[in-house]
C-alpha cells in the first residue's frame, strides 16, 4: 500500500511500517495516482510515470500523458484515461492511442 506525506512524500507502507519511496522526490503534483496487477505497480505523480518495486521507484516516461485514470493491463503495461482518450504505455514504443467505445 502506498501514501503520501505531508511533505509530499511517496511512502510504502506495509506490516513492518512506512519508509518513503526511493527514486521519487518530492513533488508538488497534487493528484497522485497508483495502479497495480498483482505483479507491477506503477505511479503517475505530476508529469512523470513509475514504476514502484517495494519502496523503490525507476522512471518509466519523463513525460507522462495526463489523465484522471491509471491501470494497468494484462500484459503488465500502465494504461491512462482523461475520458476521451486512453493511451497504453510500452518500453518499446513508448505511448500509443487505444480505441475508444
Amino acid at each position: 500500500m502506498y501514501g503520501v506525506t505531508y511533505a509530499k512524500r511517496l511512502l510504502a507502507v506495509s506490516s513492518a511500517g512506512a519508509q518513503p519511496v526511493e527514486g521519487i522526490p518530492h513533488f508538488d503534483a497534487d493528484d497522485v495516482l497508483v495502479a497495480h496487477d498483482d505483479r507491477v505497480t506503477v505511479a503517475v505523480l505530476g508529469d512523470a510515470l513509475y514504476e514502484i518495486d517495494s519502496a523503490r521507484a525507476h522512471v518509466l516516461d519523463a513525460h507522462a500523458k495526463p489523465g484522471d485514470l491509471l491501470a494497468v493491463d494484462g500484459d503488465d503495461r500502465p494504461l491512462v484515461s482523461d475520458g476521451k482518450a486512453l493511451w497504453r504505455f510500452s518500453r518499446i514504443t513508448g505511448w500509443s492511442r487505444l480505441a475508444m467505445p
